[in-house]
């Protein structure tokens, strides 16, 4: 019992300090990244190729006005906040298979941290 406490805090005392190390996210260098994706996405509330992602923290999926979402997006039922927008951004096919999404991923997790402390802070 007492090696299963130590085994328990010993991991949780290696995940705080891994997260600790991490670069605090960075809306400047997000909204540089998002110019990668004004090709198809705005933030100006208009649609075009993709759905706008002004105000897309806390909006239900496939819920944006003017954009003709694919029924796997609809239907998902995600409301969109940080922890859903990573798994997205990181493979959106993995994460919902048949949207209409066809960007292969964002690898690079610091990239994703970004991107998402951008769309969080533009209102």
């Amino acid at each position: 019992m007492r090696y299963l406490s130590l085994a328990g805090s010993l991991c949780l005392a290696i995940a705080t300090a891994a997260l600790a190390a991490q670069p605090p996210a960075s809306v400047q260098k997000g909204r540089r990244f998002f110019a990668q994706c004004v090709s198809c996405h705005s933030m100006d509330g208009s649609a075009g190729v993709g759905p706008t992602l002004l105000g897309v923290f806390g909006r239900k999926s496939g819920a944006a006005t003017g954009f003709g979402y694919s029924p796997a997006m609809k239907g998902a039922g995600i409301v969109w906040n940080d922890a859903a927008l990573d798994s997205f951004l990181r493979a959106p096919q993995r994460f919902l298979p048949r949207n209409k999404m066809p960007y292969a991923g964002m690898a690079n997790e610091q990239d994703r941290r970004d991107v998402i402390a951008y769309l969080k802070a533009a209102k």
